[in-house]
């Protein structure tokens, strides 16, 4: 496979799955909005479509906007400590602070819908469950213990 081929389809790869303004690099791969994810670029890595599972897509998608609400809290924290530091009061900086934090909470938001959408497939609720039973079990075990504990001859 020559270097063409391979760019080519990275290229092919991006593209169809929305390309520069769907993608963000987040904990050593490319997010994608639909699920997809890719190793670098500049590797013959994975270019994974989105999981045919429904939990394992929807944790992907959540992954993505984990990272674009990341981001944006970022850019927003950078660019409000640029503004502390000025000595020069600027009203245009000011409103280009309340765009930031909009896009914060919009991301917020699209971060909190693809949480319930994951939280509502069937294997969501089923880990629920067992962490709940997981949780009920250590219970009653402490409880089981304790009550060892205080008996005393």
């Amino acid at each position: 496979m020559d270097h063409l081929s391979v760019s080519g389809r990275i290229a092919q790869y991006d593209r169809r799955h929305g390309g520069a303004q769907k993608r963000i690099f987040y904990k050593g791969v490319w997010r994608y909005e639909d699920g997809s994810w890719a190793e670098p670029f500049d590797s013959l890595g994975v270019l994974a479509e989105p999981d045919p599972d429904e939990y394992l897509r929807l944790h992907s998608v959540m992954l993505y906007h984990t990272a674009r609400l990341e981001r944006a809290v970022q850019e927003f924290e950078n660019f409000r400590g640029q503004l502390l530091m000025s000595s020069v009061p600027d009203r245009d900086s000011v409103e280009q602070l309340k765009k930031l934090k909009a896009i914060v909470e919009q991301r917020s938001a699209e971060l909190e819908t693809a949480k319930q959408n994951l939280a509502a497939t069937p294997e969501a609720r089923r880990r629920a469950a067992w962490k709940q039973s997981d949780i009920q079990r250590k219970q009653e075990l402490e409880s089981f213990k304790q009550d060892v504990r205080a008996m005393r001859v």
